[in-house]
């Protein structure tokens, strides 16, 4: 697959969450989050592209919302570590997404010292200050990589 397809199969996938949007405040945010992501396809840079250039090799995803699935997508594409998938409403985990383990929110504390990118964007802020209450070090919003 060529550089070119590959920013326009982002381009298709995100077009998807762009119709999906609407005018609410959280969908506001997912939409703003596309069009960013869009941006930086049209540069030629992905989010995990631009994780590696902040020398960040590995992360846990946290929120497998529409955002979430589309960053775990392309971590695969581009031979990116995922460690996990962790999300709010996960209860036990222990199972896989794309061979990625999916985890509940209490087991994050053996992750404490990874980089956890939130794909949220409506409760961002909640959600940082709850994990580093937790103990998590480290914890990005998806939209501060684009």
């Amino acid at each position: 697959m060529t550089e070119r397809s590959e920013g326009k199969m982002v381009k298709e996938e995100m077009a998807g969450i762009v119709e999906n949007c609407g005018t609410l405040s959280g969908n506001a945010f997912k939409l703003e989050t596309a069009l960013a992501w869009i941006r930086c396809a049209q540069r030629g840079k992905s989010p995990i592209d631009r994780l590696r250039e902040k020398n960040i090799e590995r992360i846990i995803v946290y929120g497998i919302t529409e955002l979430g699935e589309l960053l775990v997508e392309e971590a695969c594409r581009k031979k990116y570590k995922v460690l996990a998938i962790a999300d709010r409403a996960v209860q036990e985990g222990g199972y896989e997404y794309r061979g990625i383990p999916v985890i509940a929110r209490k087991q994050l504390e053996k992750y404490s010292n990874e980089v956890i990118v939130v794909t949220s964007m409506t409760f961002w802020e909640e959600i940082r200050d709850e994990l580093y209450a937790e103990g998590c070090r480290c914890v990005i919003a998806l939209r501060e990589i684009m």
